[in-house]
């Protein structure tokens, strides 16, 4: 299991002619423990989140106690980026797009 907190994680690369996330789903990376994510990259015509709890995310955790036993020494890995290619973004009724850390880790961009 300690293994498992310091390998990094891979990337998602999603292409379609159109995207949409919506009714609390979401396309993400999420990781705890030292792990580096990977990126998340959309291409599309157009993307489409809509409703709340949807979005595109990486997020790296803060949840080093679990190695460590101590929650004073927590850490986290960083997160990846995302990258949105598309002709028509729409974000409706707090759909999302971000990219965070909980932890010491650095917050990817968007």
């Amino acid at each position: 299991p300690i293994l498992s907190l310091i390998e990094n994680t891979g990337s998602i690369d999603v292409r379609a002619g159109s995207v949409t996330v919506g009714r609390g789903a979401s396309i993400a990376l999420t990781t705890s423990g030292l792990n580096t994510l990977g990126d998340l990259r959309v291409r599309a015509q157009t993307v489409h989140i809509t409703g709340e709890g949807a979005g595109l995310y990486v997020n790296s955790q803060n949840l080093g106690y679990v190695a460590t036993g101590n929650p004073d020494q927590a850490f986290s890995g960083d997160a990846g980026n995302i990258l949105v290619q598309a002709r028509e973004v729409t974000l409706r009724d707090r759909g999302t797009i971000t990219a965070s850390t909980n932890g010491t880790g650095d917050g990817g961009s968007v």
